[in-house]
Formats: structure tokens, sequence, C-alpha cells
């Protein structure tokens, strides 16, 4: 047997939070993958973490940074060489606003306000504001990980603006577009 060749077709993604995920693949026969990163480009590169998948998760990034990643595989006969260099840097990403804004009126003085985001998975919570006035300013009534709150602190007859946005580890999207609702009683 022989060193395996060269890890091919490394790559470097936003995992989920503030991570990075790093994944290559190699033909031979491999035991184990090493993934190795530098702050500085060409090296010398420190091993952090060791796979059966050729998959890793650096979870030990900061904001702003770059990191520069290679892997190695090894088998019985030892370590074959570095990929080739993948640079990632690690930026703020926002949340997008929340799209497809509701507001509706049921039973009593009750408002449910909701919205719609395509992956709340990693969205911490959703924030709620409402205003009397189009456009706002806003104030935020409600803080939750569901994207819909009922708002009882309404009346009737009174119009109530509201938008909401998500947050994750990076900070808070921008506002939803805004709904409008105005409570009144239910005919008798």
């Amino acid at each position: 047997m022989a060193l395996p060749h060269q890890v091919v077709q490394v790559s470097a993604v936003r995992g989920p939070e503030l991570s990075v995920q790093i994944a290559g693949t190699d033909a031979d026969s491999v035991d184990y993958w090493k993934l190795k990163r530098s702050t500085v480009t060409g090296g010398p590169y420190t091993t952090i973490a060791l796979s059966n998948v050729g998959i890793f998760l650096d979870s030990a990034v900061q904001l702003e940074q770059t990191y520069y990643y290679v892997m190695s595989a090894v088998n019985k006969d030892g370590e074959g060489p570095n990929s080739a260099q993948v640079t990632f840097l690690v930026n703020a990403v926002l949340p997008d606003a929340p799209v497809h804004p509701f507001a509706a009126h049921y039973d009593g003085l009750l408002v449910v306000v909701g919205v719609c985001f395509p992956d709340p998975a990693h969205i911490h919570q959703f924030r709620f504001k409402r205003s009397f006035t189009s456009g706002g300013p806003y104030k935020v009534v409600w803080v939750s990980a569901d994207p819909i709150f009922q708002d009882a602190q309404v009346s009737f007859g009174r119009t109530y603006y509201y938008v909401v946005s998500a947050v994750n580890v990076n900070g808070e999207s921008p506002n939803s577009a805004e709904v409008l609702m105005i409570p009144m009683p239910e005919p008798e």
C-alpha cells in the first residue's frame, strides 16, 4: 500500500450559527482525514480536527477573521500531502427580513400577527413591533422564538401598524413590510 493521494475538491462554506463547514473528497483508501487551519495564507497550519468522513465543522472562529484551511488523508502507511488551500472569511451575515407578514382580528380584542421565514432554524428570536402611525416609529411589544404573536393589548376602532424582524447570532434583520389592523367589535 502507499500513502494516500492529495485530498481533492476541498470546499468551505458558512455553517450553522458562527461556524465554517469544510469538506473534501479522495478516491484512495483512507482511514481518516486531518483538517488544518491557519490565519496566515500558506501556513503554518495547525491540525484542529480529525474525521473519518472528510467533513468538518469549525466552530472556533471569530467574525471578520479570514481562515486558511488544508486537508490531508491518512491511511495505515502514513499521511498524504496537504490539499490545495481554501480561504474563508467569517463575516456577520444578518438574516433576511421576514416575508409575507399578516395580521388578523380574532374573537374579542385579539390581533394575531405573523410572518413566514424560509429558514427559522438559524433564528434565535422574532421581534414584533407596533406603532400607531404608518411608518413608525415602532416599539417592540413581543419577543419570541415563534413567528406568530397574539396582541391582546388593543382597543376597538384604533389602527395598529406592525412590523417583524428576525434575530440570529450576528444581529437583527431589517423589518418586514408593514401590516395594519383595526380591531372591530364582532357583529351582533
